[in-house]
């Protein structure tokens, strides 16, 4: 009665067991990558994604606290200084927010209008250059 098992068998199942776990990595890092595709899903809902841009472009064109009272000097205070950086970081996000959703919004726009002139004049257009080129052809 043979307790060990055969160090052939013992190596072909941890080759086994590793590819099965590099496969579920592979799946799991592909599920992850779509699930923060912000193209892809831009692409799929331009319209929210424009009414989240402008949302967090109004968001972010309020006002904050702002002191009433006017100090004398010119150099702001510690606490300024930050609230104007996290400022000018949070409206570059969100211009770049809203260029993403523009472009991507006009992406769809165009593809949709070249769509319906193929439909309604793409025909014509072709017969008219087909009759345009074979003219000059022939001189």
């Amino acid at each position: 009665m043979e307790t060990t098992q055969d160090p052939d068998r013992r190596v072909e199942e941890a080759r086994a067991s590793l590819l099965a776990h590099v496969e579920e990595l592979g799946r799991r890092i592909q599920a992850a990558k779509e699930k923060l595709d912000i193209k892809a899903h831009i692409a799929a809902h331009p319209k929210l994604a424009v009414g989240i841009a402008f949302a967090a472009g109004v968001l972010l064109g309020f006002p904050g606290k702002r002191s009433s009272s006017k100090s004398s000097t010119a150099v702001p205070s510690k606490g300024e200084v930050k609230s104007g950086l996290l400022g000018a970081a949070m409206a570059t996000l969100g211009s770049l927010a809203f260029q993403l959703a523009k472009n991507v919004a006009f992406h769809q726009l165009s593809g949709q209008a070249k769509d319906w002139w193929d439909k309604n004049y793409g025909m014509q257009a072709e017969a008219s250059h087909t009759r345009d080129v074979e003219s000059f052809l022939e001189h």
